[in-house]
């Protein structure tokens, strides 16, 4: 927390802006303020890839010659542009509904429309007093006024003719068997409301899923929360919730610079095979946020992909890279192939460039372990290697 509250106070002296692609490579300039990066923390809960690169980014922008690029990619990613797309996936108009007809507000829903903004005002002022440092490192204004936030949406929204809370002080929760699931790293239905949630009903099975983030068993593939979702519809227990507790950590980058060399990894055939490995796994992160099939490096270069569909019959994703350059001065080339089931990673890539010798890699690791190892063979530069370290 000391460091985004470093990073807010200087995007509020010094915001970023320039160009930076999304995770399908479409350019677009971006600007990165407190604003973005309030936007940035809650969006965390939809996806790991933000967890998993934002410190480093936030430490690349801190530093004396900042490097801004990482970071500004990040506020490409959660900025979009189009429509809500087609009705059945998704309803704005419905949302709104629920939003302004069933969510507590910081005003009055049945005083006139006219009366409230002051009554929003009032509210926002008051919780400066008595919680200051509700939302820090932002202060209360900051938070309840970004774009991310909807303490303002339904000002305009009609009186309700007769309003109807959606759970009433006196409601009786029944004694059927409930589960309850949440992701520990969900920052939008928090694991404390879950929790609260669980506890009103008499009968319920409460599941903390280590490491996940917004909605723990879609797109689970029989690791854990899926297996227990499907058990206990099938049986109405949840049987043991144990494995929920073996996710593997978020893995988090080391850190962002323009070259090889600034990575601190020692030896020319060893920095090689780590940086081949975080440009794949950069583009491993890269596509569990895009919409199609083709993608760009941090620095330059393309990638394909095919498979890999949300269903366990087709759980296999497959890249073909073509010169994705993590850092400017090494491209990367080659295959790479992620069973989700398994976790089994492999990728089969050459390296070149003014920060490497000219190298053939294996490059094997296994995405479900705890505190996964990968293991790189091969050679750079005409030197044989074989090494092992931290899965990226």
């Amino acid at each position: 927390m000391p460091r985004i509250a470093r990073l807010a106070d200087q995007l509020r002296r010094h915001p970023l802006r320039g160009r930076a692609p999304d995770a399908d490579g479409v350019v677009r300039r971006v600007t990165v303020d407190p604003d973005t990066l309030i936007d940035l923390l809650t969006a965390a809960a939809y996806t790991p890839t933000l967890y998993r690169e934002l410190d480093a980014a936030a430490r690349a922008v801190l530093r004396s010659r900042r490097y801004e690029l990482p970071l500004l990619r990040l506020a490409r990613k959660i900025t979009y542009t189009g429509g809500a797309g087609p009705v059945r996936w998704w309803s704005e108009g419905l949302y709104a509904a629920v939003s302004c007809n069933d969510y507590p507000q910081p005003y009055d829903v049945a005083a006139p429309r006219d009366q409230r903004p002051s009554q929003l005002v009032r509210a926002v002022r008051r919780l400066e007093v008595v919680l200051p440092r509700l939302f820090a490192p932002f202060g209360v204004e900051e938070w309840v006024t970004s774009s991310y936030g909807y303490y303002d949406d339904c000002l305009r929204w009609r009186v309700p003719s007769r309003r109807v809370h959606p759970v009433p002080d006196d409601a009786v929760y029944p004694d059927v068997p409930t589960l309850v699931l949440a992701g520990d790293l969900d920052s939008l239905t928090s694991p404390e409301g879950a929790r609260a949630t669980a506890r009103a009903f008499p009968r319920s099975t409460f599941v903390r899923v280590a490491n996940t983030t917004h909605v723990t068993a879609l797109v689970d593939f029989d690791q854990c929360a899926s297996l227990i979702v499907r058990r206990f519809v099938r049986t109405r227990q949840p049987g043991d919730t144990s494995c929920a507790r073996d996710y593997h950590e978020n893995r988090l980058v080391d850190r962002f610079t323009p070259t090889a060399a600034g990575l601190g990894w020692p030896g020319t055939a060893r920095r090689s095979t780590r940086v081949a490995a975080a440009t794949v796994a950069d583009v491993m992160a890269r596509w569990l946020s895009m919409y199609g099939y083709h993608g760009v490096g941090l620095r330059g270069g393309t990638f394909s992909t095919r498979g890999g569909a949300f269903t366990s019959a087709r759980p296999v994703v497959h890249w073909r890279l073509d010169d994705v350059r993590w850092v400017r001065d090494v491209a990367v080339s080659g295959t790479a192939r992620w069973n989700r089931s398994t976790g089994a990673v492999r990728a089969v890539v050459s390296v070149h460039g003014a920060g490497t010798d000219p190298g053939r890699l294996v490059l094997r690791w296994n995405d479900q372990d705890n505190h996964a190892r990968a293991v790189a063979t091969g050679r750079v530069g005409g030197q044989a290697v074989r090494t092992g370290f931290p899965a990226p």
